[in-house]
C-alpha cells in the first residue's frame, strides 16, 4: 500500500472513477420545516473504511494514542464545518488492519457526499481515498 496506512471508501452513486461515492438517506422531524427552509436537512452518509492499522492504536478513540476513528472525526469536522461523529459497525484492536469496516455519520452539509473524498483524500494523514 504504498506510503499510506489507511484509505476510506464509500458506498453508493457517484462518478464511478472514485471509490468515495455517498449513499446519502435524509431523515428529520420535521419534513415541513425542512421544506420551507426553517430546519437544515440532514444527511447519513455510509462509509466503507479500510486502513493498514500499524500506526494506529485501534478503531475506537481512546487516549493513550490516535484512532482510526478520531482521525476521521477530526477531518471530517473541520472540512464539513460542523462537528461530526463517526459510529462504526464493528472495532479492530491496535495495530489491527482492515478491508471493510462500515461506518457511517450524519451531517448537514450540502456538498454530494460523492464530492467529500476529493476533499478528504489531502488533508487526511497517511489515508488513501479511493
Amino acid at each position: 500500500m504504498r506510503d499510506a496506512t489507511a484509505w476510506l471508501s464509500v458506498e453508493g452513486g457517484g462518478s464511478g472513477r472514485s471509490s468515495f461515492c455517498a449513499e446519502s438517506l435524509c431523515h428529520g422531524r420535521n419534513k415541513a420545516a425542512r421544506r420551507n427552509g426553517l430546519e437544515k436537512e440532514v444527511k447519513r452518509v455510509k462509509m466503507t473504511v479500510a486502513y493498514d492499522g500499524t500506526n494506529y492504536k485501534g478503531w475506537q478513540v481512546q487516549p493513550n494514542g490516535i484512532t482510526i476513528e478520531e482521525v476521521l472525526n477530526r477531518h471530517l469536522s473541520s472540512l464539513l464545518g460542523e462537528e461530526i461523529a463517526v459510529t462504526g459497525a464493528s472495532r479492530t484492536d491496535s495495530g489491527v488492519h482492515s478491508l471493510g469496516n462500515v461506518a457511517i455519520f450524519d451531517t448537514t452539509t450540502r456538498m454530494p457526499a460523492d464530492k467529500i473524498s476529493f476533499a478528504l483524500n489531502p488533508i487526511l494523514p497517511y489515508v488513501r481515498v479511493e
